[in-house]
């Protein structure tokens, strides 16, 4: 089926569409079913996928039965916790035939987290986290998502289950939870690390990953782009301190003067006592501009951080002769964030 961008969503579909829209989840279920051991489980994973594909308001297990014609949600409880099949083949699978139809020497891999709500203790990874989609800290479990976008269409690549530290280390409950035997614990930066790998192990050809400030203000994530050949636009926290011209820019007034381990266990380069009234002006070899007093903006690949001017209208502090400091917009609780 040829894919184009926005085709799907330009008004009504025609009958031609929506059969050959059928016809390729079938070909999608063909295609993954070798890795189910079972027939039936098998052709409920088919039914499954169009299922949440269809209009159904909720897609849970009462629900996605009810597309399927059965009365109880049982059989796809019993698919998703307890029958025989390999969930990485099959993510696997899918990678490669996302390239097949989307890949775009251009392509852009997106990462993102998000929380889902909960309200009791037994789901794996629930505990009490901070939620980007309550926008405060709730009961929830964490995903860490990968997309894939391209001028023929996007889609979800990857995700993996963010699992906190309290519950890697308490084996009972890893135990009655499921949870493979090797599993460890691993941070947010580490599992989105992970998933970008896999996309590139599979031969999904991108030139960019966006991020936000989660993963962004680790510097093990962005160097592990780089060394990938891989350009980043990411988000950055304004305590975030940078080299530009062999002298550091951004971080908190009057910040310690310490080398800290980065969030995937490197050393983090950090500014001594860094302050955010840099001087104004043109950096040699800096990109764009900075308003001096203002957070740190993104980093995109190797190129030097910005530097801005202040607005020519600008009004200064009457007694330290710089600009009041802009009240930059929250973003998922991380503090306030720039981005190029």
């Amino acid at each position: 089926m040829e894919l184009r961008r926005g085709r799907a969503l330009s008004g009504r579909p025609t009958a031609a569409q929506v059969t050959a829209w059928a016809d390729e989840v079938a070909a999608v279920g063909e295609r993954i079913g070798r890795h189910f051991a079972r027939r039936e489980p098998r052709e409920r994973a088919a039914g499954s996928v169009r299922g949440l594909l269809g209009d159904a308001d909720r897609k849970n297990g009462w629900h996605l039965a009810e597309a399927l014609g059965e009365a109880t949600p049982d059989g796809v409880q019993h698919l998703l916790a307890r029958a025989d099949w390999d969930a990485d083949a099959v993510r696997d699978d899918l990678l490669g035939y996302v390239a097949e139809h989307l890949s775009h020497a251009d392509g852009v891999l997106v990462v993102d987290e998000t929380g889902f709500l909960k309200t009791g203790a037994q789901s794996c990874g629930v505990a009490r986290q901070y939620s980007g989609t309550a926008g405060r800290v709730e009961n929830c479990q964490v995903g860490v998502f990968l997309g894939y976008v391209t001028s023929k269409g996007r889609a979800l690549l990857d995700q993996a289950l963010y699992l906190p530290k309290a519950w890697a280390e308490d084996a009972a409950r890893r135990a009655e939870a499921e949870v493979p035997a090797g599993t460890r614990f691993a941070t947010k930066l580490v599992l989105a690390r992970r998933t970008v790998e896999r996309a590139v192990a599979a031969g999904v050809p991108a030139r960019w990953v966006t991020a936000d400030a989660v993963c962004g203000s680790g510097y093990a994530f962005r160097k592990a782009l780089e060394d990938a050949g891989l350009g980043h636009v990411a988000g950055v926290r304004t305590d975030h301190a940078v080299f530009v011209g062999g002298r550091p820019v951004g971080g908190r007034r009057g910040a310690v003067a310490r080398p800290h381990a980065g969030p995937l266990g490197d050393r983090e380069r950090v500014a001594p006592r860094a302050r955010r009234d840099v001087p104004r002006g043109p950096v040699p070899g800096a990109v764009g501009e900075r308003a001096a007093g203002a957070g740190v903006p993104a980093e995109r690949g190797r190129v030097p951080v910005a530097e801005h001017r202040p607005p020519a209208r600008a009004r200064r502090h009457p007694r330290e002769g710089r600009l009041p400091r802009p009240r930059p917009r929250l973003t998922d609780g991380e503090g306030p964030t720039f981005h190029l």
